[in-house]
């Protein structure tokens, strides 16, 4: 990998954390609640079929940014879609997530200062 793939794919894989970062807490609270508007149900299928489609290897992340991110991320939506956000796994998952995705954005914004 060309240090300009490598800076592109982390840059593309940055805006994905950041992105999963707002869709995933969302997708979280959607499914949670007892009642649904229209509204609501079309939010859910798009970000379904943003996860459902999205194809990466865990290890891509490790390599790029020295993280699991990927794989939390998979691991998350993958709870939540099949487990529901009941489950304390989801919960669990949701809170690996978050810590692991701020620490990240802090780092991207850091180096974005200097």
């Amino acid at each position: 990998m060309t240090l300009r793939e490598r800076v592109s794919a982390t840059h593309i894989l940055e805006r994905f954390v950041r992105m999963s970062r707002l869709l995933l807490p969302s997708y979280y609270s959607l499914i949670n609640q007892e009642e649904l508007s229209e509204k609501d149900l079309r939010k859910i299928e798009r970000i379904n079929s943003v996860y459902d489609t999205f194809r990466a290897s865990p290890e891509a992340s490790e390599i790029l940014v020295n993280s699991n991110i990927i794989e939390l991320i998979q691991n998350l939506y993958s709870e939540l879609k099949y487990s529901g956000p009941s489950n304390p796994a989801s919960h669990d998952a949701l809170e690996q997530f978050i810590h692991e995705s701020d620490r990240l954005i802090r780092n991207w914004n850091y180096v974005v200062k200097n």
